[in-house]
């Protein structure tokens, strides 16, 4: 997890390149399988059971880029305890035989902002935040195709990955948390594997300093991994803000994200001063999500009483 362009796809390319792990690409049926929970009733009916298999194998999500089998995996979810987080787990171990692995992860930038759903799908979660410097990730996130961001929202999303980052560390049970640097990564990844591997509780592997070697293995289609990704691991991202960003969207930053940039280690000039009407704009895009976060919240607090007053859980049973 972490913001957008933070080194997310790396990890998971490093970790899938683990012999015992396997880390789908993003699929976005978690939260919304978790969120919309309500709407399958009481999974401890088969009928209901069945209804979320369907739901989270179907095109509401990105279910296909597991390359498993549907039928297969709507039957492993209905064999399943019945849990929302047990539902997810038969589908994510599903992919993992793809591979032959005992062991799955799940890849999603925005779980960053989960981070307590997180824990109440799977209460002994090993979450991994990657930390990069905000200039590099917010140039990098407003230039890709599929980005709908601009430079005021993309630095909004980065401040608040980073609030979210710090509150998480504070609240996750120790041994659960752990906080990996893009820089450092890719600098100097033998150490920083192996101090993950550590931390999850796995012997490390050599093969996760070729994640590029994966290959096919990381896809569904067998296209080759693109740009970076293809090659060996390489420090030529850092810095790049400095050629993308156009003056004002550097300044914009370094003003919006200074006092953040600065507790994390990254030199930041001072004296900054951007447009208001840019300030007035990142402040707005920074409002506007964290109001519709508390409405999610608060929806789901509800919720979350009204299983509590019946019994229910939608922790993942361990089997």
């Amino acid at each position: 997890m972490g913001c957008p362009r933070s080194g997310t796809t790396l990890m998971r390319l490093m970790l899938l390149s683990h012999p015992r792990i396997a880390v789908p690409p993003e699929t976005r049926f978690v939260l919304r399988s978790y969120y919309e929970r309500a709407k399958f009733g009481d999974l401890t009916q088969e009928a209901n059971r069945r209804k979320l298999a369907e739901f989270i194998t179907g095109k509401q999500g990105q279910f296909e880029r597991l390359g498993i089998d549907r039928k297969q995996t709507i039957e492993a979810i209905v064999a399943a305890p019945p849990t929302i987080g047990s539902a997810l787990s038969a589908t994510f171990e599903q992919y993992a035989a793809r591979f032959d692995k005992p062991r799955w992860g799940d890849k999603f930038p925005t779980y960053i902002e989960h981070v307590d759903d997180l824990l109440r799908l799977y209460p002994d979660a090993q979450l991994v935040n990657m930390v990069r410097d905000g200039r590099d990730a917010a140039a990098s996130l407003t230039r890709q195709r599929w980005s709908k961001r601009d430079t005021p929202e993309a630095i909004a999303q980065w401040n608040r990955a980073i609030d979210y980052g710090r509150r998480a560390a504070k609240r996750v049970p120790p041994g659960q948390w752990m906080e990996i640097r893009y820089e450092a990564l890719v600098s100097d990844p033998e150490p920083v594997l192996k101090e993950l591997c550590n931390f999850i509780g796995e012997d490390f592997a050599p093969e996760m300093l070729t994640p590029h070697e994966v290959g096919s293995d990381a896809t569904v289609d067998g296209r080759p991994l693109a740009g970076k990704l293809a090659g060996e691991v390489t420090t030529s991202s850092i810095g790049r803000w400095r050629e993308r960003f156009e003056p004002w969207e550097a300044e914009l930053m370094n003003a919006m994200s200074g006092r953040r940039l600065r507790s994390l280690g990254y030199e930041v000039p001072k004296g900054a001063r951007p447009s208001p009407k840019a300030v007035a704009r990142t402040i707005q895009a920074d409002l506007d999500h964290r109001a519709r976060r508390i409405r999610r919240q608060q929806k789901d607090l509800l919720q979350r009483r009204q299983e509590a007053k019946a019994g229910i859980s939608v922790a993942a049973v361990p089997r």
